[in-house]
């Protein structure tokens, strides 16, 4: 019981390296998702990092962000969504565009556990 408590006590800080991942390494964006551990983590770790991330985003704060930074992070949170699809989805039911990030948290919340 201990470990899965702080494997959800390390969601919040995987989260935020993602986001440094997108934000300040190389110039491609699709090299920094590609090199990001935190993503690959966040994958790894499967449907459970779907709830941390939904509630992550839906945060204004992180919303305001998006537009700032040239809308990197919600490409990368887009992609990073489509791969979960890809694994989890196989009527491939969510958005087409990657920008779309509210039809990518309605899509979320539908196979995220609790």
């Amino acid at each position: 019981m201990r470990k899965a408590q702080k494997n959800n006590q390390d969601f919040p800080t995987l989260i935020k390296r993602f986001e440094e991942d997108i934000i300040y390494d190389a110039h491609s964006l699709i090299a920094r998702f590609e090199r990001s551990a935190a993503q690959k983590e966040l994958f790894q770790r499967g449907r459970k990092s779907l709830r941390p991330i939904i509630e992550h985003i839906k945060n204004q704060e992180h919303f305001s962000k998006f537009q700032v930074i040239g809308n990197s992070l919600d490409i990368a949170w887009g992609k990073l969504l489509n791969r979960f699809e890809i694994l989890l989805d196989p009527d491939r039911t969510a958005p087409k565009d990657l920008r779309d990030i509210t039809g990518w948290i309605a899509w979320a919340e539908r196979f995220a556990t609790n």
